[in-house]
């Protein structure tokens, strides 16, 4: 039963990306688009994630299809014509400006906004990327929309990894139960 699942899931990706290679959008359109995120739609078509029945209906509803027909490899594709409004206008721009090129953090210049958080004074010896997360701006925070984009920013850019240092350490908000939020520190520098 398991194998059957992914041969779905491996099956629904692959026709994603016919339908994106046909009408020339990128994964960033479909996430955009169903409210989902590029990696996600990525992991979809790599066939690595298992999709609901609710997400597929989404992206087949982007093609102006049910999931049903958006997943039988022998139907046709519709004509641009046939499409919802907005997939055609998104296509229209694609066939103008190409496809994206997309870093999400660079765009918004995520580890700017987090630097300046940084040498706040607002920042409690020990924190949190939930405390970082509020000292951002509101537009950012809409943006990001998690903290955990500030520990993968922690984890993947070299210039804010020469500033905090994970202490090894864990905070539960009062009465939770779970894993607890990494405890960061500022790193001392040398004068």
């Amino acid at each position: 039963m398991e194998k059957l699942i992914n041969d779905v899931a491996v099956e629904f990706g692959q026709q994603l990306e016919k339908y994106l290679n046909h009408y020339g959008l990128a994964e960033a359109d479909v996430a955009k688009m169903i409210g989902s995120n590029t990696e996600s739609i990525k992991q979809i078509i790599r066939g690595e994630k298992n999709i609901v029945l609710k997400t597929a209906e989404q992206i087949s509803k982007v093609f102006g299809l049910r999931y049903f027909k958006f997943g039988d490899p022998e139907f046709d594709f519709l004509d641009a014509e046939s499409l919802p409004e907005e997939t055609r206008l998104i296509i229209s721009k694609r066939r103008k400006i190409g496809k994206p090129i997309v870093d999400r953090n660079n765009e918004l210049k995520l580890s700017h906004h987090i630097i300046a958080a940084l040498k706040s004074e607002n920042l409690p010896l020990e924190f949190t990327s939930s405390d970082l997360f509020n000292l951002l701006p509101v537009n950012i925070q809409q943006s990001i929309k998690q903290p955990s984009r500030i520990t993968d920013a922690f984890i993947k850019n070299n210039d804010l990894k020469k500033l905090v240092v994970d202490t090894n350490r864990k905070r539960r908000a009062d009465g939770k139960r779970g894993r607890g939020l990494i405890l960061y520190k500022l790193k001392k520098r040398d004068n």
